[in-house]
């Protein structure tokens, strides 16, 4: 699990798609269960739920994001393009589906 959470090292398309499907998934979980804990009344806890799997969620996508781009051979700063609201989607399936760099690997 460590591996996931860390900048260091390179991450495959398999292992980068993994975690961008399995985050988005527990993105919109979270967020549905955030969402009722706030609604019900207890407002403070549901923000901090949601904090909590924003930080965390946001954390996981920008180390894998920064390992694919090493494992592509291009810059590590690519993966705030992939932050980009609006944009960012389209570099991120980009990022995705690069080829692995023979000379990174």
């Amino acid at each position: 699990m460590e591996k996931y959470f860390s900048f260091n090292g390179v991450a495959a398309r398999s292992e980068y798609w993994g975690v961008m499907i399995i985050a988005t998934i527990l993105a919109f979980v979270v967020g549905m269960v955030g969402g009722l804990i706030a609604g019900s009344g207890a407002t403070a806890l549901g923000v901090i739920v949601l904090l909590v799997a924003v930080v965390g969620g946001s954390w996981l996508t920008i180390a894998t994001c920064v390992r694919r781009c090493r494992d592509a051979g291009i810059n590590v700063w690519w993966t705030l393009g992939a932050r980009v609201p609006y944009v960012g989607w389209i570099v991120a399936i980009v990022i995705g589906c690069l080829k692995t760099d023979e000379q990174s690997a």
